[in-house]
C-alpha cells in the first residue's frame, strides 16, 4: 500500500479520532466477563490475553479484582482490576492485542488506518475521555526508557484529574500507555485518593508492573 503523503496524514489525524473511539469501544474489555463470573473463572481468560499480547503482569503481591464489590472503576472496561493500597490506590489494566482491533473507517478517498499506527491517538482519546475532556499534559518516554522499563517500542504517561462520573472519591489519576509494533497496545490506569509522597512512591514502584516480555526488534 502506498504511504499517504503529509497532507493526507494531517487530514486523517483531524478526522479519524471519532472512528478510533468507536474502534476502542468495539474491542474494549477483551477479558471482561459478567458480574456473575468469579475471579477464578475469569483469571484463565486474562492469562490467555496476556499471552496473546506478549505481556507480563507482576501482580503477585497485589489483591486481584477486589473492586466488583464496591463498584470502583466498574464503568471502565478493565481486563483486570488490582488493589495496590486499600482505600488509597487502585489499578485498572487494559490490554488491546492489535489482531483484535476493529476500525470503523468511512472515508472513500483513503484507506483505513493501520491498527499498528494509531497508538498515539488512542492514548490521547482514552486520556480525554477519562478526564472528561478537561485537558491534561502527557509526556512520552524516550525510546531507550520505553525499552528498558516496558520492553516496548513506545510509551507515554499522563497525570490528570479523573472524571467525577468514574470515581467520585478518587480524583487523581495516572495513565501509562505502551505499544509494541504489530503486537499490542496496553494501558495501566492508576487512581488514588491524594497526591501524597506515599502515592508518588507507589507510582514509581509500580509504573512498569505491566510490560512486554521481550524487547522489540
Amino acid at each position: 500500500m502506498k504511504p499517504a503523503n503529509r497532507d493526507n496524514a494531517l487530514q486523517w489525524r483531524k478526522t479519524a479520532l471519532p472512528c478510533i473511539l468507536l474502534a476502542l469501544a468495539l474491542f474494549a474489555g477483551c477479558a471482561s466477563s459478567p458480574e456473575s463470573t468469579t475471579r477464578e473463572e475469569n483469571q484463565p481468560v486474562f492469562d490467555q490475553l496476556l499471552e496473546e499480547a506478549g505481556l507480563t503482569l507482576d501482580n503477585t503481591a497485589l489483591a486481584i479484582d477486589p473492586l466488583r464489590e464496591n463498584a470502583l472503576l466498574s464503568s471502565l472496561a478493565c481486563d483486570q482490576r488490582l488493589q495496590i493500597q486499600a482505600g488509597q490506590m487502585y489499578l485498572c489494566v487494559m490490554i488491546r492485542p492489535l489482531s483484535r482491533m476493529q476500525i470503523d473507517f468511512e472515508d472513500p478517498h483513503n484507506s483505513a488506518p493501520d491498527p499498528n499506527q494509531v497508538y498515539p491517538l488512542l492514548f490521547t482519546s482514552i486520556l480525554n475521555n477519562l478526564s472528561a475532556h478537561t485537558g491534561s499534559a502527557s509526556q512520552e518516554y524516550s525510546k531507550a526508557q520505553a525499552e528498558e522499563l516496558f520492553a516496548a517500542d513506545w510509551a507515554s504517561a499522563a497525570a490528570f484529574t479523573l472524571d467525577a462520573g468514574i470515581a467520585q472519591h478518587y480524583r487523581n489519576a495516572f495513565l501509562i500507555g505502551i505499544h509494541k509494533h504489530h503486537v499490542a497496545d496496553a494501558y495501566s490506569l492508576f487512581i488514588y485518593d491524594e497526591d501524597s509522597d506515599e502515592n508518588r512512591e507507589r507510582l514509581k514502584r509500580y509504573q512498569n508492573i505491566l510490560a512486554f516480555k521481550t524487547p522489540g526488534p
